[in-house]
């Protein structure tokens, strides 16, 4: 397994920091990370990037979700 450590960007620009530790390394987990403004106003696309942290790994994504609010 390792270690899961990793950062969550979008549009190149850190969103998050996650350190997945114990029994939430073997379990579905259902996060929100709220995404700047400027991130998404006037964009039909943005790119989100799960990047691990040197000596470790991101682990499995298993699904990506972007909800717009006006």
């Amino acid at each position: 397994e390792g270690n899961r450590s990793f950062q969550i960007l979008a549009e190149n620009k850190l969103i998050a920091l996650e350190e997945l530790q114990g029994d939430s390394v073997a379990r579905f987990l259902d996060k929100k990370y709220p995404l700047p403004q400027d991130l998404t106003k006037d964009r039909n696309k943005i790119t989100i990037q799960f990047k691990a942290l040197p000596g470790n790994t991101a682990g499995g994504i298993f699904g990506c979700r972007i909800q717009i609010r006006e």
